[in-house]
């Protein structure tokens, strides 16, 4: 029950952890592959993809048009700081992987506290993901997750 209740909610609210992951590996192994660095108007595409959103959706959340995100992805008009750091703290981006391609795309829970959750309560390596997962979540996605447990804790 609780299973298919969270697949249900998934696939209904757009949470795309796994995606994500995917995504991410997917432009790590092409860059390889072929040798391509990537640049910051690629690096905002690829994390635009890896959220599984379209640049509208990507440009709403951030309070611009979504020809302001075309334009950077395409190189016509640079990244601001500005902009940078707001996509880094809303998506909870690694900055210096966004401006620079250096470390990881999306920031990370420290290690250490995930283990000491993992050992003090005897935890699995599928709970210290969902853990992690969660925690890469924006806000507002971990709001709606919030109430689909609360919902389904009631029943």
């Amino acid at each position: 029950m609780f299973t298919s209740c969270l697949y249900e909610y998934i696939i209904r609210h757009n949470v795309h952890y796994v995606k994500r992951v995917v995504y991410k590996v997917t432009f790590c192994v092409i860059i390889v592959l072929r040798g391509e660095i990537m640049d910051i108007k690629d690096r905002l595409r690829a994390l635009r993809k890896a959220l599984n959103l379209n640049q509208t959706e990507f440009a709403h959340e951030l309070g611009v048009t979504r020809s302001a995100i075309a334009s950077i992805e395409t190189g016509a008009r640079i990244l601001t700081e500005q902009m940078l750091r707001s996509i880094c703290l809303k998506y909870k981006v690694n900055y210096f992987w966004l401006r620079d391609g250096k470390g990881e795309m999306f920031e990370h829970v420290p290690d250490d506290m995930l283990d000491q959750l993992v050992s003090e309560y005897n935890l699995t390596d599928l709970d210290r993901k969902i853990i992690s997962a969660y925690l890469l979540l924006p806000e507002e996605k971990r709001t709606v997750f919030r109430e689909f447990l609360n919902t389904v804790m009631k029943d």
